[in-house]
């Protein structure tokens, strides 16, 4: 049973990681252009780490129903450049969402800061939330 378990979990890794390469585009160590017309987003951190699967899915389930409103770059620290990136600006929690350039926003009255695992600081209601105005000012 347990070689079961540990050959599934293996499995959706790989297939996590393939989806991730799929939809990711290489951000260098340097700063990051943000795109005209669309809603940015950097998700930095360690993407490809087994714990932080839900909060990359998460993540994914809510970009992904904005279509193309939503330019969304996947940086990777156990990359040298995602590494170069993260410390270069000053990103220590292990997942750090970039929205249009920052790192909180204004949710319900509260400051919700996007870092570390969905759950904590942040639900994936926040998430949308803030996409879902951003993406309604796009006009």
């Amino acid at each position: 049973m347990k070689t079961k378990t540990v050959f599934l979990t293996f499995c959706m890794i790989i297939v996590s990681i393939a989806s991730l390469a799929a939809c990711s585009s290489k951000v260098d160590g340097a700063a990051y252009t943000l795109k005209p017309g669309v809603v940015n987003v950097i998700v930095a951190g360690y993407i490809n780490h087994g714990p932080m699967q839900p909060t990359v899915n998460a993540v994914e389930e809510v970009l992904g129903k904005y279509g193309d409103k939503v330019q969304v770059t996947w940086v990777d620290k156990d990359t040298a450049e995602g590494s170069a990136f993260l410390n270069l600006h000053r990103l220590t929690a292990h997942m750090n969402i970039i929205i249009n350039g920052n790192t909180s926003y204004g949710v319900n009255g509260k400051t919700v800061y996007f870092t570390w695992f969905e759950g904590d600081n942040w639900t994936s209601d926040d998430l949308d939330s803030v996409i879902s105005a951003l993406v309604a000012k796009l006009g």
